[in-house]
This record gives C-alpha cells, sequence and structure tokens, in this order.
C-alpha cells in the first residue's frame, strides 16, 4: 500500500514540474505574480491535476481509436495533447481591470480557476 502512495506521488511530481517548467518558460509573467502572491504552490497543484486528468483521459481516446499503438508512444502522444490542452486553458496577460481581483492568494486562485473553467 505504502509503495503505491509513493508511485502516485511520483507521477504527481512529474505532472508539477512539466507545469512548473511550463510556466517558468512560456508564462513567466504569470508564474512571476503567482509567485509573488504565494499561491503558485496551490496553482501548481491544480494545474498538474488538470493535466494528469487531460493526459489519462487522451490516453483512453487514442487507445480506443489505435489499439494496435504501442503503450508508450500513445502515453507520449497524449501527454502532448493533454499539455496543448492545459496552454489552452492558462490564462493571457492579465487585463488591468482583473489586477484587483488578484491581490490576495484566495482571490487570484478563484481568478485562475474561473479563467481555466472559461477556457
Amino acid at each position: 500500500m505504502v509503495a503505491g502512495r509513493q508511485q502516485r506521488k511520483d507521477f504527481t511530481m512529474q505532472y508539477t514540474n512539466i507545469v512548473l517548467e511550463l510556466l517558468q518558460e512560456q508564462y513567466p509573467t504569470l508564474h512571476q505574480l503567482l509567485r509573488e502572491e504565494k499561491t503558485l504552490f496551490v496553482c501548481l497543484e491544480e494545474y498538474a491535476r488538470e493535466l494528469r486528468t487531460a493526459h489519462l483521459a487522451w490516453i483512453e481516446e487514442i487507445h480506443r481509436a489505435n489499439p494496435e499503438t504501442g503503450a508508450r508512444q500513445i502515453a507520449s502522444e497524449a501527454l502532448e495533447l493533454a499539455i496543448e490542452h492545459l496552454q489552452g486553458s492558462l490564462p493571457c496577460e492579465p487585463l488591468p481591470d482583473e489586477a484587483v481581483e488578484r491581490r490576495s492568494p484566495k482571490g487570484s486562485m478563484m481568478f485562475l480557476i474561473r479563467r481555466m473553467r472559461a477556457a
């Protein structure tokens, strides 16, 4: 049972690392904003869960469409599609009137969640 938990934690960390790298490289303004507001970790967890969910869904979809394709190739293609999905849900540069809402960590998280759901 403990080994299963450790394996899940390792997978979760992989998704978290992917999201962190994505934010640092492609969304530096958002990354800096989340760091300043001390909401980076919470948002990383949320985005990592979204990435994992999309990845697993894409694995099933690709496997259903191409059952003869190898598991590693399916997982790789599915991860690429899941990352594209996540990028589509990330907010663009913040609009000036939204800055007031993001002054508190709770406001920042609610702002990001609404933006993710709207995408």
